[in-house]
């Protein structure tokens, strides 16, 4: 029996934004005498011989429900009372015949439904989407798109599989809004409803799952988790907000139900991706712990939701399908993502058609063009003798200026007495080293699917899944190639500040390549400089900026340029000139831009959230008199605990220069906390305002497009920003929320509409001065600390003087012993080893165990959970530099980052201050492949550079301290003087004589390393 409500909801790591809308609930456009306002609809729960009609009522009353194979519903009716406080309805209609089709009629409103097939059926056909919250709209069309689907091929009116987030909160207003809508507005959602059973997983908007569990009472084993048979498919439904790890009760229950299914097809469906196409972050846990399962029990696809778009990764055969077009608003893809096959943002239905062994996905979006087809296979493959398989193309080319343009590619195969094998039924997928690149359709079509910059060569080949072995084809080169002339421009200014003197100036210069990646002469090129405040700089032909008019406040501006040659045209890269002085020699700068979709976000006067708008409507949205609230929280600022904040302002951009709504008159206040989190409260109207505000109000109009000067700032928020640094619990890294309220309207940029154009969104300018740290009074000197030890505890100094009264000093370290104040640590002294917080640093990692002790102690690192480390998971580039980022507490003011570095990334942060400082360049065209994992010898520079960089270590390794290492010569040229550094210091040690440069290293060897280092920065 299900626990009710028994979610393990603490682990939900996704912030998630409980609306608190309140909706008057809309009843369905019913007859006179019917008084039904949810329903009817269908629930299936996984008996082929039943099916349960569900309906609310406005009141407490009985109603009468018929069914039967035709519209006379003469197999039977009964009379149905209510049920739970909210006067719910439900009905089990039994002895049906499998594959039939019924009819239905209650209290006046009508519906069918088709019953499941029999037991020992061989095919079978359903449907899918998910992620159909927030906007019923969308859904509609979504849901047009299904109902057509089942009257041109009635096999399809079977059942949905809806991969969870089907409103936007686990709140009655939000699923009256959002799915039990009026028929006379949605009137294809409310028939599909009526006419095909929802099989639904639980998303992370379904929170607790109170009202998701009351509408869809399935049968639950536990949790949300539970599963069914339907023809020849057995469906797992996993709930991944519940423990799933291995030996947790659902990873042992999942194990056992794919054990001891005997449906020849397998499907588990969830809600995070595993493989996915963003913007949300692939489920590692899945990863770890599901896709084993999958390749043991042979499911060959798994379902999910959670990113709003289609995404489809292939890993060791197993078919990664997200279906997320269900009318939620749709998210970009990025199709370089690991293993992603293809990638499309779209609203669109998903059908499946099982035949046999043979399953056909197809994708199509609510216009009716076709996203992919692709076809799975099931039955375990006879084992074939290959000796040889050979692949080949029909041509070398592929050129991108040409939309049809392709490459087929023919796989052929021979057994051990060189005769060909048949091919035909073989489960066999083509890959390429290069997938954001090109698209390899399953019937091997190569197609191009991102330009790059430059002419590239990829190289694709084919497996064959044989009986548990993978058969790898010989390797096929494709040319990609662009068309001849310009292909890059990169720009670049001799100057990064202006003070707006007289004689300031910057130069701007621009310099370009070919497809071939040649250098190219611009000497005749036609060039246009865009700036984002035309009013602050200008731009002569000749590139040299100027001020216009200084502003009162230092304030960034990004440029541009526009370049054609010979009828191409490219856009250059931006960068950005800071324009005005800071009000003192020791003032500092802090930028910090919204970096995630959740930051910034609108409440309307209804209580309902609006979190993927793409705008900012300030404060008024269209031609309503009733004003919102807009949020704005920026994240992981760098403001030091004490600053004196100086000038604090949001810089906004222009989203809808015709969008003008006066008077404008809105108060900005502070969220009166010393860290605001995402999601709680969930709301913006909720959230605790600092009692005082600052006005803006009577501003000019905003009429250009993306322009981001004066007129879009706000006024001084200095005060505002002071009472929350001021706050006890205030630490540098922590987030503040500003709330705005009032009248009138300006459209600026927000987040989601923003999109690749990182400078559009709202900036937060903080312009701060350090704490004085100066001892008060006149003898106040700080005691001069413990002796340093000999190999003992560091010792701790003397307690700084109090008001003037001199400080009384450390009693000196006897052996290292400590003083009672902050001195120096002793020479060699070795950290004191905290209590090991993670249980899986257990003792085949006595190696690591202290190192990752310490440096989660100090913050350095992160487990996986609470209590686990995963010290034998390979480490990411991105999470590499997080950790030397926060163990050598590296600053910079980050204006601009690597291309596929989004805001809204963890790490965006740590990898913009590493390219600011020059530690990282990235792996070429300015990205830096944040999610690969990242090798050992990389590794070496990056703390090679970090320590020449920032001067914090002297570096001074010999090529020749790589002798003893048998695999020295594996190194990369620009990696070898780094490995000399890093061994001459004790950093790498290797292993048995082996360095294994090219390997990847995993987390607990990771934190050996890094501690290592820091060891060395303590003495």
């Amino acid at each position: 029996m299900k626990v009710k409500l028994k979610a393990k909801w603490k682990g939900l790591t996704l912030a998630l934004f409980v609306c608190t809308v309140v909706f008057t609930i809309g009843a369905y456009n019913v007859s006179a005498e019917s008084t039904i306002v949810k329903g009817p609809y269908l629930l299936f729960e996984g008996q082929n011989t039943s099916m349960s009609v569900m309906w609310q009522t406005s009141d407490n009353q009985s109603n009468t429900i018929k069914w039967g194979t035709d519209t006379t519903y003469s197999l039977g009716q009964e009379t149905v009372q209510t049920y739970g406080a909210d006067n719910q309805h439900k009905y089990t209609i039994t002895g049906l015949q499998p594959g039939t089709k019924y009819y239905y009629e209650v209290a006046g409103q009508t519906g069918s439904f088709v019953a499941a097939p029999a037991n020992d059926a061989t095919s079978v056909k359903f449907l899918s989407y998910g992620d159909s919250r927030t906007q019923p709209e969308y859904q509609d069309k979504v849901a047009d798109l299904a109902r057509k689907a089942y009257a041109e091929d009635p096999a399809y009116q079977s059942i949905l599989l809806n991969s969870g987030d089907i409103a936007s909160s686990d709140s009655e207003s939000n699923w009256t809004a959002q799915y039990f809508v009026p028929e006379s507005a949605y009137p294809q959602m409310h028939a599909l409803q009526t006419e095909v059973p929802m099989m639904g997983a639980r998303g992370n908007h379904e929170g607790v799952g109170s009202v998701y569990e009351k509408y869809y009472p399935y049968p639950y084993v536990d949790d949300f988790y539970w599963s069914f048979d339907y023809g020849p498919v057995h469906v797992s439904v996993i709930d991944e907000y519940a423990d799933f790890k291995e030996g947790s009760a659902q990873y042992n229950w999942l194990e056992n139900d794919l054990a001891t299914t005997d449906k020849p097809w397998k499907i588990v469906m969830g809600h995070q991706p595993a493989w996915g196409a963003g913007t949300h972050e692939n489920n590692t846990d899945v990863q770890e712990y599901i896709h084993p399962l999958l390749k043991k029990f042979g499911v060959p696809l798994y379902l999910n939701g959670h990113n709003h778009n289609y995404a489809r990764a292939e890993v060791d055969g197993i078919e990664y399908l997200t279906s997320g077009g269900g009318g939620a608003p749709s998210y970009d893809v990025n199709p370089s993502w690991p293993n992603i096959v293809k990638a499309d943002k779209s609203y669109f239905l998903t059908m499946f058609d099982v035949q046999g062994d043979t399953m056909k996905v197809t994708s199509k979006r609510i216009d009716g063009t076709e996203i992919e087809t692709i076809t799975v296979h099931n039955t375990t493959q006879e084992d074939l003798d290959i000796a040889k398989a050979t692949l080949a193309a029909d041509k070398d080319t592929l050129q991108t200026d040409v939309p049809e343009s392709s490459v087929k590619l023919d796989l052929t195969a021979v057994d051990s007495k060189d005769a060909n094998v048949d091919l035909s039924n073989a489960n066999m997928s083509y890959k390429t080293d290069k997938p954001d690149l090109v698209s390899i359709a399953s019937e091997g079509t190569v197609t191009v699917k991102k330009k790059p910059v430059f002419n590239e060569s990829v190289q694709v080949w084919a497996e064959i899944y044989n009986a548990g072995e993978i058969v790898k084809s010989n390797t096929v080169t494709i040319n990609v190639k662009n068309p001849d002339g310009l292909a890059e421009v990169t720009l670049a200014s001799d100057h990064d500040t202006l003070t707006g003197d007289a004689n300031s100036s910057a130069k701007l210069s621009l310099s370009a390549k070919d497809n071939l990646g040649a250098a190219m002469d611009l000497s005749s090129a036609e060039v246009k400089y865009k700036s984002s405040s035309d009013d602050i700089v200008a731009i002569s032909a000749d590139g040299i900026v100027t001020v216009k008019n200084k502003p009162l406040r230092a304030t960034s501006v990004t440029i541009e340029a526009e370049v054609t040659v010979q009828g191409i045209t490219v856009d250059s890269n931006k960068v950005s000139i800071l324009v005005g002085s800071l009000p003192s020699g020791d003032s500092h700068l802090l930028i910090s831009p919204i970096k995630s979709p959740y930051d910034d976000m609108e409440e309307k006067a209804d209580g309902s959230l609006d979190m993927d708008s793409s705008d900012l409507e300030i404060i008024m949205e269209g031609s309503t008199d009733k004003p919102q609230q807009i949020g704005l929280r920026f994240a992981g600022l760098a403001l030091p605990k004490g600053a004196k904040i100086v000038d604090a302002y949001v810089q906004f951009s222009v989203d809808e220069p015709d969008n003008n709504l006066n008077p404008f008159n809105v108060n900005i206040y502070a969220e009166a906390v010393a860290n605001s989190l995402p999601d709680k409260p969930g709301n913006i109207s909720s959230r605790v305002k600092s009692n005082d505000f600052v006005s803006w109000k009577d501003i000019p109009e905003w009429t250009v497009e993306h322009e981001a000067g004066p007129n879009q700032q706000t006024p001084n928020l200095a005060s505002l920003v002071q009472q929350i640094v001021n706050m006890d619990d205030w630490k540098e890294g922590n987030a503040m929320t500003f709330l705005l309220t009032g009248q009138g309207t300006r459209s600026a940029e927000s987040f989601e509409g923003a999109g690749n154009n990182a400078d559009q969104v709202a900036h937060l300018y903080v312009v701060y001065t350090n704490a004085d740290t100066t001892t008060p009074g006149d003898g106040g000197t700080p005691g001069n600390g413990g002796t340093p030890g000999n190999g003992g505890t560091p010792g701790n100094g003397g307690t700084p003087g109090n008001g003037g009264t001199p400080g009384n000093g450390g009693t000196p370290g006897n052996g290292g012993t400590p003083g009672n104040g902050s001195g120096t640590p002793g020479n060699g002294g070795t950290p004191v080893i905290p209590a090991n917080p993670f249980k899986d640093v257990d003792s085949h990692y006595d190696w690591a165990k202290d190192a990752i002790a310490v440096l989660a102690d100090k913050g350095i690192i992160n487990g996986t959970t609470s209590t686990t480390f995963a010290p034998g998971k390979q480490i990411t580039r991105a999470d590499f530099m997080e950790m030397l980022v926060r163990m050598l507490d590296l600053k910079a003011d980050v204006t601009s980052n690597f291309s596929d570095v989004k805001s809204s990334d963890y790490y965006y942060q740590a990898l913009g201050v590493v390219k600011a400082l020059g530690i990282a360049n990235g792996t070429g065209d300015n990205e830096f492949n944040p999610r690969a994992n990242i090798s050992r010898q990389d590794m070496m520079v990056l703390m090679s550079r970090a320590m020449e960089v920032t001067g914090k270590l002297a570096m001074n390794g010999d090529p020749a301290e790589l002798n003893g290492f048998k695999d020295k010569s594996k190194l990369a040229p620009y990696a070898v003087d780094a490995a000399a550094d890093m061994v001459k210091a004790g950093i790498v040690q290797g292993s048995a004589s082996v360095l294994n440069p090219t390997g990847q290293a995993t987390r607990a060897e990771t934190a050996q390393m890094i501690y290592r280092l820091y060891l060395l920065l303590q003495k």
